[in-house]
């Protein structure tokens, strides 16, 4: 699912920078979208890897996922050349509605 998911989110950043970008260009942000979300993604599913009980899984999951979404707002402020905390506040209210979700869609028992 994770790559499914990056593959998919590779895509979108290919075709959304195509119509602006250069295609040499728009394969990189495609690529770099791939595998910034293999990277940040697989961290938080460490959890559920290292932890025995559901309680701690959970815990050290969401403890993972909050510091990625503060890796990713800093880097994105170093790229972006804007303020780390206006960053940290877009990126932490996007990437906690975007777990929640995820989190939401996956515990659902069908």
């Amino acid at each position: 699912s994770l790559f499914a998911d990056a593959f998919s989110m590779g895509v979108s950043e290919y075709l959304s920078s195509r119509s602006t970008e250069e295609r040499g260009r728009t394969i990189l942000f495609g690529l770099t979208c791939f595998v910034s979300f293999v990277l940040f993604g697989s961290v938080p599913l460490l959890g559920y890897a290292l932890m025995r009980t559901r309680s701690a899984e959970v815990a050290l999951s969401v403890s993972l996922f909050a510091v990625m979404l503060v890796v990713v707002a800093v880097l994105r402020a170093f790229v972006a050349g804007t303020s780390v905390r206006s960053s940290l506040c877009e990126v932490g209210v996007l990437g906690a509605c975007a777990g929640g979700i995820a989190y939401g869609v996956a515990s659902i028992r069908l």
